[in-house]
């Protein structure tokens, strides 16, 4: 909270001319009410209140809507000299890519997934996820900073129009699934934070977005001249884009290594 205050801070006092900003949608909120039928748009509100990382960006975005109000007023009241920043928010889905999951090797829940597990529990019939391929994700700032976006405050769910259910995930990946209580999941989720001190990316309040689907619209995006380049099963697949070949060159080490 404290390094985005300074950051807003340090933008619209040294007339900066545009500040794009990452948020998640995760605060979308993951409840029971959820389901892969309704796909959430940037108008909707954020609810979320338990899992902390949504929290946070929820926060974190209703602060920058203040600053950036709090400057335009005072631009208006001749207060202020100078440009008001442009704000650009893009709230992403899952980010995956080969760089992702075979260089850097993020742990989240998608390696957990993959290589964690034999058998993957499963605490909701609709648990779902949608993923962006890291290379969409990276274009999609360049398009946004060489200024192709004209309104000075837009919000942006960045999100191919697609999404995996966990069980058709499991089956992609090679992996049996098994159906699970909610309770017993959140027991699960809670024993491996403390036992790994959270190594493991199984904070106690993520048993919801775990079981619950957020499902977003990506697509005001494309009315923007934005077009995506991957699929969700590109993102999970890992085996295209920029980073490919070098993914393939980490995976032949590693396996020798063994």
């Amino acid at each position: 909270m404290t390094a985005a205050d300074k950051i807003f801070d340090f933008v619209f006092s040294n007339n900066i001319p545009r500040l794009i900003h990452f948020s998640t949608v995760a605060s979308y909120g993951a409840r029971p009410q959820n389901t892969t039928d309704y796909w959430f748009k940037e108008g909707d509100s954020l609810r979320e209140e338990e899992y902390l990382y949504g929290v946070d960006k929820k926060v974190i975005e209703e602060k920058l809507q203040a600053v950036f109000s709090r400057a335009k007023a005072d631009l208006s009241a001749g207060r202020r000299q100078g440009v008001l920043p442009q704000v650009l928010i893009v709230r992403p889905c899952a980010i995956s890519g080969p760089r992702g999951q075979f260089i850097f090797k993020r742990f989240g829940l998608l390696r957990m997934v993959k290589e964690g597990l034999p058998v993957i529990p499963l605490t909701g019939a609709r648990s779902a996820r949608q993923f962006i391929h890291e290379d969409d994700v990276a274009d999609i700032i360049f398009f946004l900073a060489e200024g192709n976006i004209k309104e000075e405050y837009e919000v942006f769910n960045i999100a191919p129009h697609c999404f995996f259910l966990l069980k058709d995930m499991a089956r992609n990946i090679g992996k049996k699934t098994i159906r699970i209580p909610m309770w017993l999941g959140k027991l699960g989720f809670a024993f491996l934070w403390y036992v790994f001190r959270g190594a493991v990316p199984t904070v106690p309040a993520g048993i919801n977005s775990y079981t619950y689907p957020i499902i977003v619209d990506g697509s005001k995006i494309t009315g923007s001249g934005y077009e995506y380049k991957f699929t969700c099963a590109d993102a999970l697949a890992a085996d295209k884009g920029r980073y490919a070949r070098k993914a393939e060159e980490f995976k032949r080490a590693s396996s020798e290594k063994r």
